[in-house]
């Protein structure tokens, strides 16, 4: 389901140009006021054989902060967790972000990219539902804990 945060199940929108329109839309409607909005784009869901829930099972996580001219990237799936082979900003702090449920959280400078290869990727992962090809992945043991919470931050 398509959320007003921003988790898109990709099998309701079949074409890929529109869905990077509604990402530009959304990111223009909060870049001057809101946090960036860290999306998460499904690609498949199933049942998770550990804990018996379904959810996604493959997906892309990607957003634009239009006001540090930067976007962000990562894919997950039953391999494992992926980020870009080559960051923007490797070595610098951590970012502000919205994720998809609409809670504040601290996002990894390792995910940076830009703009336009995140609008690239969701145009890429819409059309095949595989992991995009156009950009070059690493593969992030525990990848998951560098998208942490920030406690302290009030979501806008």
């Amino acid at each position: 389901m398509t959320t007003a945060y921003g988790e898109f199940d990709l099998a309701e929108w079949p074409d890929p140009t529109a869905l990077v329109e509604q990402v530009r839309a959304r990111n223009a409607a909060r870049a001057a006021t809101a946090s960036p909005v860290w999306w998460q784009f499904t690609a498949a869901s199933g049942t998770d054989p550990l804990l018996g829930v379904r959810g996604p099972t493959r997906w892309l996580d990607a957003g634009i902060d239009a006001a540090r001219g930067a976007g962000a990237l990562r894919w997950v799936d039953e391999n494992g967790v992926f980020l870009p082979e080559t960051p923007l900003a490797a070595g610098r702090g951590p970012t502000r972000w919205v994720d998809a449920s609409g809670e504040a959280c601290l996002l990894d400078p390792a995910h940076l990219v830009l703009p336009e290869l995140v609008l690239e990727a969701v145009a890429e992962v819409a059309a095949t539902k595989a992991r995009p090809t156009c950009l070059t992945w690493r593969e992030v043991p525990d990848g998951h804990s560098l998208v942490g919470a920030d406690s302290g931050w009030r979501v806008v």
